[in-house]
């Protein structure tokens, strides 16, 4: 969630990442197994909501990015490789408890 270095706008914080880079695979026993754009991503938002610059323009949170991935791949049951994204987040910053929590929920899944 970072903000734009091309206008300097301070009002794009929580921007996450380009909208193109957001893919999961699909979830276990859906078929095919191919790599699939998230549900909630429209391709054709490429640029920032809040100030119009391009998403290439803006820093990527590397925290709020892991955790998202790590979110996505628990919803898709994939827990081994959500606790390696939250355990990113967490190396990113110690201080984020929601990391914290859902790498535990991760754990009591997989058992």
């Amino acid at each position: 969630r970072g903000a734009c270095s091309r206008c300097s706008a301070q009002r794009c914080v929580k921007y996450v990442k380009h909208t193109n880079e957001y893919h999961v695979k699909a979830a276990p026993g859906a078929g095919d197994g191919r790599v699939a754009t998230h549900a909630h991503n429209d391709a054709s938002l490429q640029n920032c909501s809040r100030c119009g610059c391009a998403a290439a323009e803006h820093e990527v949170d590397i925290n709020a990015d892991a955790r998202a991935r790590g979110n996505d791949l628990f919803e898709a049951a994939r827990f081994d490789e959500a606790i390696v994204a939250y355990t990113r987040a967490i190396s990113a910053y110690a201080g984020d408890a929601k990391s914290y929590s859902n790498r535990a929920a991760c754990y009591l899944k997989r058992v």
